[in-house]
């Protein structure tokens, strides 16, 4: 765990980088006088006390040592070869981290404490494994690699990738013979080198707050556990899935709510042309039929090594619907349970596409990255591997309400790309996109649909994470252990550059 209001107290200490007019009016004043709290320059040593200098490549730039930062009582061991991490906050209000691990075939669970939203500082906690010597490593029972949590069931497929999470609103009857709505919490995992989608359960619980009978009946969640394997790629040879997105929708309302929710939002300082675009959604709607008014999500997934895109989603078998069957355990229908059926969810395949224009199987250049949704839903972005590309997929709903799916547009960037994430200022949507090779990110404005900077950042650049509150976008250089932070905000002088850098730079750290 890094903390980050420490770290840009630290790196923005420069008189450079402060508010204040001249250098000389920077506080605390020194007259001319060097300031112990000054960034050092360029290959001077850093330590606890000086935790910063400039980057010897550009000065401009601060690289600060990552150990003050760092909260080494809250370090955890995952394993080997972790991919994505996807933050998850349970029925009950505690938060959770996800992240599939490649090595050892699994997704693990760390619980989060503390910080931001408690009285004390952050906790990270997820057990300890007995068997290890590594004292940090997460406990087995944290760890989701059988099917149901059960032992003697398959173990999860190999390479498992990336993870989206999202919710599935379903009708329950309870006890009492009154039906009520749940919300189901899942997660969608994507294996890179085989052609299955893994489906996570997560916890389920009514709408709105949980309450203490809520709790006391179960609804505050259960242990998340792995619910569905299915085999829903292309069976050729090394085709798996990469990345996952789920496509926005809006179902239609009356004018009046919709007009008043634009009016909250111009209240609380939002664009007006944001604003105007959410209100006319609302009243215009934006419904995949798929989606059966929005209460399951309509999932895309990219493969990895071929052209096509993959349309799924989830179904439930609902019980008491006078059928005559009612919802078991895995153990009990094993054990014959008369009338008993699995009343968990399971994935469903809605079709394939090729998602370039192009049939995969005469291409040479084949393979996607991560895919990414504009706000409205009604345009799918695509990273194109191989022939450094971003397509731009018409994913509208027509009269059938259908998505037509169809390529739109493609605009090139760097060799290779392969992460993306999208942001938005008041009035335009962009993507961000890192290129491992050349070490730079790509920023295409999707408005326009072309390129308007590179960035370069530090060696070998993959995983991204935006700051919202910050604009600031966070870069993980794989190559020399540091995170690139690249301004965002289009109010300052400093937008699309790299302005600091948590990790020196190697060879220059002395």
């Amino acid at each position: 765990a890094i903390d980050l209001d420490a770290f840009f107290s630290a790196w923005q200490e420069s008189p450079i980088l402060s508010s204040e007019p001249a250098v000389d009016d920077a506080p605390p004043w020194t007259d001319g006088k060097r300031r112990d709290a000054d960034i050092l320059d360029i290959y001077e040593e850093v330590d606890e006390d000086s935790p910063c200098r400039r980057n010897a490549a550009y000065p401009q730039l601060v690289e600060c040592m990552e150990q003050p930062f760092i909260t080494a009582d809250e370090t955890v061991h995952l394993g080997s070869f972790v991919t994505q991490l996807r933050a998850y906050q349970r029925p009950n209000g505690a938060w959770q981290v996800l992240a599939p691990v490649r090595a050892d075939p699994s997704v693990s669970y760390v619980d989060i404490g503390g910080g931001l939203e408690g009285d004390d500082d952050l906790r990270l906690s997820c057990g300890v494994d007995e068997t290890s010597r590594d004292g940090r490593r997460c406990s087995k029972e944290q760890r989701m690699r059988h099917l149901r949590n059960n032992p003697d069931y398959p173990t999860i497929a190999r390479e498992p990738t990336n993870l989206l999470l999202t919710s599935v609103t379903e009708p329950v009857l309870g006890a009492d013979g009154i039906v009520s709505d749940h919300i189901y919490d899942l997660a969608f995992l994507t294996h890179s080198e085989v052609p299955v989608v893994t489906l996570l359960g997560l916890g389920h619980h009514r709408p709105g707050e949980t309450t203490e009978l809520d709790i006391l009946q179960g609804y505050e969640g259960t242990q998340p556990a792995i619910l569905d394997v299915q085999s829903l790629f292309s069976d050729q040879a090394f085709v798996g899935g990469y990345g996952l997105a789920e496509r926005p929708c809006t179902p239609r309302r009356p004018a009046a709510e919709c007009t008043g929710e634009r009016d909250t939002c111009l209240s609380e300082g939002g664009a007006t042309a944001v604003c105007d675009e959410a209100y006319s959604l609302c009243v215009e709607g934006n419904e995949p039929a798929w989606t059966l008014g929005c209460t399951r999500p309509l999932i895309y997934a990219a493969h990895r090594k071929t052209e096509f895109m993959l349309r799924l989603t989830v179904e439930k078998i609902l019980s008491g619907d006078g059928t005559g069957f009612h919802c078991v355990t895995a153990e009990e229908l094993e054990e014959g349970a008369a009338g008993g059926v699995l009343c968990e969810h399971r994935l469903v395949s809605i079709d394939q596409f090729a998602a370039a224009g192009v049939d995969s199987s005469t291409s040479s250049a084949g393979g996607f990255g991560d895919i990414a949704f504009s706000r409205d839903g009604n345009s799918l972005y695509v990273v194109r591997n191989s022939v450094g590309g971003l397509i731009r997929v018409d994913t509208s709903v027509d009269e059938r309400g259908e998505t037509r799916d169809t390529p739109a547009a493609q605009v090139e960037v760097c060799a290779n790309p392969s992460a993306m994430v999208t942001f938005t200022d008041a009035h335009t949507e962009y993507a961000a996109i890192s290129c491992y090779r050349p070490a730079t990110i790509f920023i295409v404005d999707l408005s326009a649909f072309r390129v308007i900077e590179q960035v370069f950042v530090g060696a070998g650049p993959h995983q991204m994470t935006y700051d919202a509150a910050r604009s600031y976008l966070y870069v993980g250089n794989t190559l020399e252990a540091t995170v690139s932070v690249v301004d965002l905000d289009a109010r300052r002088n400093t937008r699309f550059t790299e302005v600091a850098r948590i990790g020196l730079q190697e060879p220059y750290s002395g």
